[in-house]
């Protein structure tokens, strides 16, 4: 339903943006916590808090559409 008719493209995106996660991810917080310290972890929490808003508000969008129809 996301995929507005493409379900290819968008498994290909899923796909893509969740291997450039994997390998990011970790270079990413290491760079961060050699630069800055521990406590910028706070800053990857952040992040994840971020990230888990934006999911509740996808769930949410998908049970209102999946429910129409």
């Amino acid at each position: 339903m996301a995929a507005g008719g493409q379900p290819g493209l968008a498994q290909s995106v899923f796909q893509v943006g969740g291997n450039f996660g994997q390998a990011v991810g970790p270079l990413a917080a290491a760079l961060i916590v050699v630069r800055w310290g521990q406590t910028s972890l706070a800053f990857f929490a952040l992040l994840a808090l971020f990230s888990t808003v934006m999911l509740w508000f996808v769930a949410t969008w998908y049970r209102h559409t999946a429910s129409r129809g």
